[in-house]
């Protein structure tokens, strides 16, 4: 058994993480509190030494300040302990050194604390259970983190940097990296993660017990041997406005699922993993030396997104064996696959028929020997299309497999993924199809422009698009109206007509 696996075991028989929530979509998150401060101070500055930290702490209340006329490396002899109310600012020039042999700080229960403008390096912590987590920060309280590194710590659990046991969590502003064992594990609790970089973590990324919502955040350069090399998710996650790129893993390169996951604005970019490139959604908590046994849903939204330039074995863009997955308004682009399925492949679950729902969606310029589309397999799922443009093939692989077309789908070049309704265009040339290259054309991911005498224009009569895209109002995967002339696109984008 790996130290994950063991890790992942204690914190479930710890309740460190509820997943209980993934029976439903995503809930919204609240930040935590804000810290409180003593009655009349607003500043107080102290010594540039651990002691003088540790009076701060003491003190309470805040914001505290320290002397530090230069960037300044304070190395402590033991763990700081903050268990006071309080707010530390190091004003970018403190930095606080565990020197590699024990953890940086420890926010007890019950306490609300804030740590700003400080860099919190080379904490050490030996793993012995999940308490000893976080060799950088550990918190078990109300903490806020804005304007912080968390950089270069160590531990021989999950993870190096910042832990959240069961407590409540803010981290704005900040840099994660470069931590050994992995950037930031988070159980029980609610967690916001905003305007940071996770990157360079030797380890997860990011692992998700709890209720977490990332947005405008950086996932990147993250390596980890097992499952989920960007984030691993057994929780409530929404994901917006972020870009997930260049993680590696066994399962799941940029994100491994196995709860509730909804990907929002977001690019997930040139990840790597032998399955799933990008996401690997599963329907029971696996690792590479067993199944644990422990079921969920498995349940993934992508809305408004590019799934792009991943590498694996099968899946490259998404591989899913989830319950239910949908993917509306994205863009699956330029993911290799070296077996099969270049964007999707898809494998039905134990705990009922599958269903994945693909609206207007472009699947463009993926590559794999079969099925540069995806492939399909298993007994249970159904794979339903409305409005799509495929660039590509698709594969069922057994009778079990159905592809539902809801009508509006282009296909090129051949007839290979079920689209036989009338209002259908399968079998269209390169020539009529005219997608532009994966690019910026506005919003906030990269999208395939088609051109303005492409097919896809209007294919969707104006009657017809709230049919195809039951949703008001209704936008492209740039937020642009549609329809914008005669229809809806097929596809993600909404091309504006000329003046």
């Amino acid at each position: 058994m790996t130290r994950l696996t063991f890790f992942m075991v204690l914190c479930m028989l710890a309740s460190c993480g509820d997943s209980t929530g993934a029976t439903g979509g995503a809930g919204g998150v609240g930040g935590t509190s804000g810290t409180g401060g003593a009655a009349g101070i607003d500043l107080n500055v102290w010594s540039c030494t651990e002691q003088g930290i540790r009076d701060a702490i003491t003190f309470g209340g805040g914001p505290h300040t320290f002397s530090c006329d230069r960037p300044t490396v304070v190395t402590t002899e033991a763990t700081i302990d903050i268990d006071n109310d309080v707010i530390l600012d190091g004003e970018g020039n403190l930095t606080v050194d565990g020197d590699q042999s024990h953890g940086v700080f420890i926010v007890q229960r019950s306490i609300r604390a804030e740590l700003r403008n400080l860099v919190v390096t080379r904490g050490r912590t030996v793993f012995v259970g999940s308490s000893t987590a976080g060799a950088g920060i550990r918190n078990q309280g109300d903490l806020r983190i804005d304007g912080c590194s968390v950089v270069e710590n160590e531990s021989d659990g999950i993870p190096g940097g910042v832990s959240n046991q069961d407590g409540s969590l803010e981290i704005r502003n900040s840099v994660i990296s470069r931590n050994d064992g992995g950037g930031v594990s988070l159980g029980d609790g609610s967690v916001v993660i905003e305007d940071s970089s996770i990157s360079e973590n030797l380890g997860p990324g990011l692992v998700n017990f709890g209720r977490l919502a990332i947005w405008r955040t950086t996932i990147a350069d993250n390596e980890f041997e097992g499952n989920g090399g960007g984030i691993f998710n057994v929780g409530d996650l929404q994901l917006g406005s972020s870009t997930v790129s260049g993680n590696t893993a066994g399962r799941g390169g940029g994100i491994y699922n196995v709860a509730t996951l909804w990907v929002f604005q977001t690019a997930v970019d040139g990840n790597t993993a032998e399955e799933g490139g990008g996401i690997y959604s599963d329907d029971a908590l696996r690792f590479d030396d067993g199944d644990l046994g422990l079921s969920s849903l498995g349940l993934v939204d992508i809305e408004y997104s590019t799934i792009s330039n991943n590498t694996a074995q099968r899946g490259a863009g998404i591989y899913s064996v989830a319950l239910r997955m949908t993917a509306w308004n994205s863009t699956f682009s330029g993911n290799t696959a070296s077996e099969q399925g270049g964007a999707l492949y898809v494998r039905g679950t134990t705990l009922g028929a599958s269903t994945i729902d693909l609206t207007q969606n472009t699947i463009a310029d993926n590559t794999a020997p079969l099925g540069s589309a995806l492939v399909a397999s298993g007994d249970t799922p159904t794979l339903r299309f409305a409005g799509n443009v495929v660039s590509g093939g698709c594969i069922a692989q057994g009778d079990a497999v159905v592809f539902e077309s809801r009508g509006y789908n282009i296909e090129s070049p051949g007839a290979s993924c079920g689209f036989v309704e009338s209002s259908d265009e399968p079998n269209t040339t390169s020539e009529l199809l005219i997608l532009g290259p994966l690019q910026d054309n506005g919003g906030e991911t990269e999208t395939h422009l088609p051109a303005a005498d492409s097919i896809a224009i209007d294919l969707i009569p104006v009657e017809e698009c709230a049919i195809v895209l039951p949703v008001e109002p209704a936008f492209d995967q740039r937020v642009v109206d549609r329809p914008q002339g005669a229809g809806c696109d097929a596809g993600s984008v909404e091309v504006v007509p000329e003046p």
